[in-house]
């Protein structure tokens, strides 16, 4: 595979998506993608989806080998902006599913889930408002890294119910 030469790149211009699954709908407004043997690189991903919008970036590495081998490290480093992202809009209720609540077996045990050794992808990102059921938290920032076995939350900044918050933390297995 490391001999393979095969180059290329993918573009998309507003592509829209509806669903039963995704009623309010998304709209890839831009998307542009390179990709080699050795990566694929995230030019830019544009959407909305209903009233939020994302702009995606990055590039991951050595996908082919972390694939094809047990042992090869999956690298990557993403950008994630928005200026608005209303979690509202992805909240189903389980009424609307059809479950009732006495109808849910939950005899499967709780796991541990492991973080696999041969990761290495960081993420940052940037939200100006987000909406999540009565909440309203703006100027979300912070980053995520996920490397040897363990996932670090680094410097996660919001405005929250009339105060400020930051958050540091790690879990490993």
């Amino acid at each position: 595979y490391e001999k393979f030469n095969a180059k290329g790149g993918l573009e998309i211009t507003d592509l829209s998506y509806k669903s039963a699954d995704l009623p309010q709908g998304m709209l890839i407004q831009s998307a542009k993608m390179e990709f080699a043997p050795s990566y694929v690189n995230l030019k830019n991903f544009d959407c909305l989806i209903g009233k939020s919008d994302l702009h995606l970036a990055g590039k991951i590495e050595n996908f082919i080998a972390y694939a094809l081998t047990d042992s090869a490290v999956l690298k990557g480093s993403y950008t994630l902006t928005s200026s608005l992202l209303d979690l509202n809009e992805f909240m189903v209720e389980e009424d609307s599913m059809g479950i009732e609540e006495d109808e849910v077996d939950d005899t499967i045990p709780y796991e541990v889930i492991e973080v696999p050794s041969t990761i290495d992808f960081s993420l940052n990102s940037s939200f100006n408002q987000i909406l999540y059921d009565k909440m309203d938290m703006n100027n979300v920032k912070g980053g995520l890294l996920v490397k040897d076995k363990s996932v670090l939350m680094k410097d996660l900044f919001m405005e929250v119910c009339g105060g400020t918050m930051l958050v540091n933390g790690s879990y490993t297995t």
